[in-house]
């Protein structure tokens, strides 16, 4: 079976960067040519896909390159969103995990893992109706819609008439190619289903490069759809260094109180040690309060939840180095996050792409997993080779 090959964000912007594209062509062939003789799958996440969106328009060309860079790369390799990673390791009582976490068709994005919500002919043209007085609105009702509540030909008539509107309305909701557009005007008019519209849009979402294009022409939409993970990595940012600048005050306290420094370092970390003590049990209570069923009464353990500890593992490392130890004159910084977030997948792949930071925190967890990590993208080609001799 070929190695599982994770990237981080940064490989994908550097492998893009036509200005240092002589730095790093060795390393692109090697991936390509290890890929296609088998030997190596790379499989992109949902976190890769919204750390390349653009986030200004003036972006937009970077993103554009480094999305063609995933797929270049990745072509539909890739895995499933973190929700239904946790969903995986967390299965419900009604549910059960899945065979793989692999994805080989491309369906990156964890909100449109079931069914697209298509527009409702028959609701569109109830509103429609709705400021009508109550006779008039009641013989409209009668004369569009049969007794079973389906559209008669006058109906579909009038649905055809809206369907340039009704397109619009769905092109600043999802990213559309011209096939997915075609469709979906079959499907408006009423010529064609809503399995073949459906399908035709979840193709669509696919298409990291319409992807980007959409995030320029539908900044509104589009940063409500990608903004989480922006949202949190400023938050953990923030939540770091003030919790450092209280340690830090504490730290100063002990030395003045006259405690070596030894020493007082010592009591900070005994400190946090307990408080971090059930930080992976309570991402499980805070999972069951968004509603995973399958969290209510868990224990997260490395055999059967290793992606959340993980999580928690690499978070610990990274919140000690950046918050809690006095010494560190790292500043925690938004990207912190996502550094976190990436490690769901570490369990999951042989060999795991983390540049310095993410790298050292992951190495200090000294967690039980098989994934050998590459801390610079030069070195990922000797890694890899590494992990086909052992394999």
């Amino acid at each position: 079976m070929p190695l599982q090959i994770y990237l981080d964000s940064s490989d994908f912007s550097n492998l893009s960067n036509l200005a240092r594209q002589a730095d790093y062509e060795h390393v692109k062939r090697f991936l390509l040519n290890a890929r296609d003789r088998g030997e190596i799958e790379i499989r992109f996440s949902y976190a890769h896909v919204v750390e390349a969106a653009p986030t200004a328009l003036e972006h937009l060309p970077f993103a554009i390159a480094r999305f063609r860079s995933i797929q270049e790369l990745c072509g539909p390799r890739c895995l499933v969103d973190p929700p239904t990673i946790i969903r995986h390791e967390f299965p419900s009582d009604h549910g059960n995990p899945l065979p793989s976490l692999l994805r080989d068709d491309g369906d990156w994005c964890p909100s449109f893992s079931g069914t697209l919500e298509l527009p409702d002919l028959g609701a569109l043209l109830q509103e429609s109706l709705s400021s009508l007085p109550g006779p008039e609105r009641r013989r409209k009702v009668r004369q569009l819609f049969d007794t079973k509540g389906q559209l008669r030909p006058r109906a579909l008539r009038m649905v055809r008439e809206r369907a340039e509107a009704i397109l619009a309305s769905m092109q600043r909701e999802y990213p559309m190619t011209a096939e997915a557009t075609r469709s979906m005007e079959r499907f408006v008019v009423g010529v064609g289903s809503e399995a073949e519209a459906n399908r035709a849009l979840r193709d669509s979402i696919k298409n990291l490069e319409q992807f980007a294009q959409w995030h320029a022409r539908e900044w509104e939409t589009t940063s409500k759809f990608s903004a989480w993970l922006r949202i949190y990595g400023e938050n953990i940012r923030r939540n770091l260094s003030h919790t450092a600048g209280e340690v830090r005050t504490l730290y100063q306290a002990e030395l003045a109180s006259g405690r070596s420094g030894d020493v007082a370092k010592k009591l900070l970390n005994e400190g946090f040690n307990r408080a971090s003590a059930n930080f992976a049990q309570g991402l499980v209570k805070s999972l069951h309060g968004a509603g995973l069923e399958g969290a209510a009464n868990a224990t997260p353990s490395w055999t059967t939840s290793p992606g959340l500890m993980c999580i928690a593992s690499v978070a610990v490392q990274a919140f000690r180095r950046t918050a809690l130890d006095p010494t560190q004159s790292r500043k925690a910084r938004t990207s912190d996050f996502g550094d976190v977030c990436h490690c769901i997948y570490l369990p999951y792949v042989d060999v795991f792409r983390a540049d310095g930071f993410a790298a050292t925190a992951i190495s200090d967890a000294d967690m039980p997993v098989r994934a050998l990590v590459a801390p610079n993208l030069m070195q990922l080609p000797d890694v890899i080779r590494r992990a086909l001799s052992s394999n």
